[in-house]
């Protein structure tokens, strides 16, 4: 197995596009298209009628984390994951280490 250094794309998800905070924001506009309809009186709603349908792509895209809009686009808002350092390891394993293998 060949060494290579490990680079933060080793990580990213090509399904996932969208940032968190992108989410919740389109949560929170989701819903409210959603419950838009409960906003008005019981009259015939006409266009109103629309908005709960258009409601459910930013509801649907926050849930997933992926907006297929955005992946035609070349579009990607998702932080890049952080790279944890490996752990370093103490003086004393080191030192038992290096002695283990000149024996």
């Amino acid at each position: 197995m060949q060494n290579r250094k490990i680079t933060p794309y080793d990580f990213y998800d090509p399904f996932q596009n969208v940032s968190t905070s992108g989410r919740w924001l389109r949560a929170v506009v989701g819903s409210l298209l959603i419950g838009s309809v409960f906003m008005v009186e019981a009259t015939p709603l006409g266009w109103l009628a629309v908005l709960p349908l258009i409601g459910i792509y930013p509801v649907a895209t926050a849930i997933t984390g992926f907006d297929p809009i955005y992946r035609l686009l070349a579009i990607m808002t998702q932080e890049k994951p952080r790279v944890v350092a490996p752990q370093t390891t103490s003086a004393s394993e080191l030192s038992s280490q290096s002695v283990s293998r000149a024996a």
